[in-house]
């Protein structure tokens, strides 16, 4: 009977966490791991709800635990990683990541995540190689494409930047944070035009993507539409997004 219980509340956490009710996973992880403290998997499932939620001291006490069990589960040393990068443990999450990788040599989102953290640590080299094999292993990896063109912007290699949010959304043409990315390379690259059209495509996809609208406003600022720059200003503003209020100070209330 507690076998089937605890299997019960495992499942229904499943449900719940494919909904985004983490809340109501978190009550079912919690019976779960009291009816069987045995199985890691309660653990797993329970530190990764808590993650969503943004408790990650306890998430991390939950990983531990299920590592601890079954130490040979990349995806709780992955997931444990992340858990640390969010808590501004860089060197932490870079071992788990490296730990995940070891024991699942073609595990891209570890390489992935690997990369996000060398990139935070200031590593860029470091990064290119992590997001590089990532999208070695699993060719369709927009996320990693885009990530990967966020180095080489940083690097003001804005060519190489480009390439690869052209990948990302060529691989998902609804990605509209690398048609915003891909627009940012191309104002570095003085291509006023291309970038106004990729800020737009953003915010056809995402209609509130606040960022998008500032960045289409210094775009048609530099293509010298100052009416229409504020007006994109002014619906950054509306989307909430408060910086816009200074660009409109500056730009648009002159006499």
């Amino acid at each position: 009977m507690g076998e089937n219980t605890e299997k019960i509340y495992f499942l229904r956490a499943k449900a719940k966490i494919a909904t985004n009710d983490y809340e109501g996973a978190l009550i079912d992880c919690d019976k779960a791991v009291d009816i069987n403290p045995a199985n890691h998997e309660n653990y797993y499932y329970r530190g990764g709800v808590k993650v969503e939620l943004a408790d990650y001291k306890s998430a991390i006490v939950d990983f531990d635990k299920c590592i601890s069990m079954k130490g040979d589960f990349a995806e709780a040393y992955n997931d444990r990683g992340s858990a640390k990068r969010e808590s501004d443990d860089l060197d932490g999450a870079v071992a788990d990541y490296r730990k995940a990788i070891e024991l699942k040599p073609d595990f891209a989102q570890a390489y992935n995540n690997l990369g996000s953290s060398l990139k935070r640590k200031g590593d860029l080299t470091g990064a290119i190689t992590s997001y590089t094999k990532a999208t070695e292993l699993k060719s369709d990896y927009y996320i990693a494409y885009n990530n990967l063109g966020s180095v080489y912007f940083d690097k003001e290699d804005y060519a190489k930047a480009i390439e690869n949010f052209t990948k990302a959304v060529q691989l998902n043409g609804n990605y509209y944070f690398a048609y915003n990315n891909r627009g940012a390379a191309r104002m570095k690259n003085k291509d006023f035009s291309g970038a106004v059209a990729d800020f737009t495509q953003a915010v056809t996809i995402n209609t509130d993507y606040s960022y998008a609208y500032l960045n289409r406003g210094i775009a048609k600022e530099m293509n010298s539409d100052f009416k229409g720059a504020c007006e994109d200003w002014h619906l950054a503003l509306d989307k909430g997004l408060a910086t816009a209020q200074t660009f409109i100070d500056n730009q648009c209330t002159k006499k």
